[in-house]
């Protein structure tokens, strides 16, 4: 039996004449043989001709929910918070490190799935949340300034190291703090820090949400 790569079209059409030939051969048999090389070079053909592009994290997330019965609850659980799941399936929010991690080990969605880059919104191409590092020093530099917290009221804070005091209070609210609801962010109001030991809960989250610290592009 003449086998050869396979090249062209034709080559392929010849190529599956020739394993229906085979089909039923005895493995280790000359004929099994030939049947295992040309099933070998007729997938190697067509994963060059007809390339399955890999779905993007997004698309692989809504279609493991689709196959297994899940909801947008049932993301939010394993990745923190229903605002969270919102804004991922809706790509208003990239997935993170730590999404990341719980995805795969929760829904065994490959990681290297998961990491790869993919669009978000068009809205949200310069709307991206900034990063905590990135967050803390725009907190330092608008020490000072004007914020209102969720129910309108104005405050000032003046920062001591990695220490932010909001003014007229007792709070001492540490960068750790901030740290730790930033991981969060975006979230309701500041109801929804109740029980995480945050403190000043009010001023971190009128804070963590306005435009000069949250995003990449304030």
């Amino acid at each position: 039996m003449n086998i050869r790569p396979i090249r062209c079209e034709t080559d392929y059409d010849a190529a599956l004449e020739m394993i229906d030939s085979l089909m039923g051969a005895a493995p280790d048999t000359p004929e099994g043989n030939w049947l295992d090389v040309l099933v070998t070079l007729v997938e190697s053909y067509e994963a060059r001709r007809w390339p399955v592009e890999a779905p993007d994290p997004v698309a692989m997330i809504e279609h493991a929910m689709e196959a297994r019965g899940y909801r947008q609850k049932d993301l939010a659980a394993v990745i923190g918070s229903q605002p969270h799941a919102s804004e991922v399936l809706s790509r208003r929010r990239p997935l993170t490190l730590p999404m990341i991690r719980a995805l795969s080990a929760e829904w065994k969605i490959p990681a290297d799935v998961l990491v790869r880059e993919y669009a978000l919104a068009p809205e949200m191409t310069k709307r991206i949340i900034a990063d905590f590092e990135t967050a803390w020093r725009r907190i330092v530099k608008c020490a000072g300034q004007e914020f209102h917290t969720k129910r309108g009221i104005p405050f000032s804070y003046w920062i001591d190291g990695n220490t932010l005091q909001p003014e007229h209070t007792v709070w001492h609210i540490s960068k750790r703090n901030f740290e730790q609801a930033h991981e969060l962010v975006p979230f309701d109001g500041p109801g929804f820090l109740q029980g995480s030991g945050i403190v000043g809960q009010s001023y971190v989250w009128a804070i963590l949400h306005d435009p000069r610290i949250r995003y990449t592009h304030p």
